[in-house]
């Protein structure tokens, strides 16, 4: 779970080291922002999903399921 607002390395630039690397984690993000740049900027980074803040944790907990593939 990566949320775009972090010190020092932002979520943005955890998921572009992260394509950099090739380190192939599933990353959820989660943020506040919701412009459809944003949206759009980190599914092309990678993301496997946006979550909007504050999170509905049944929701959160079912994308969370549906990225690991648990049932």
């Amino acid at each position: 779970l990566l949320d775009l607002l972090m010190p020092e390395m932002d979520g943005t630039d955890i998921l572009r080291l992260m394509k950099k690397e090739s380190i192939n984690i599933p990353a959820i993000v989660l943020s506040a922002d919701i412009q459809e740049t944003t949206i759009k900027e980190v599914s092309k980074l990678g993301a496997a999903a946006f979550i909007h803040k504050p999170a509905d944790p049944v929701l959160l907990l079912a994308i969370i399921k549906k990225t690991i593939k648990v049932t």
